[in-house]
């Protein structure tokens, strides 16, 4: 009975660690450096376009 109590354990922390791992893994597309790089790499956006505009004084 402890055996499966410890493969239950162990296999929750497994799940655990790949939904984290995932995350993280989804948090670093979902920033303007990545969207700017996919930009610049397949869709030859200039470096100008992908910068906001300066508000003018």
């Amino acid at each position: 009975m402890i055996y499966l109590t410890l493969v239950i354990f162990f296999g929750f922390l497994l799940v655990v660690w790949f939904v984290v791992k995932l995350l993280f893994r989804l948090d670093k597309r979902d920033s303007i450096i990545y969207d700017q790089r996919q930009l610049w790499e397949h869709y030859e956006v200039d470096l100008q376009d992908m910068r906001y505009p300066k508000k003018k004084k």
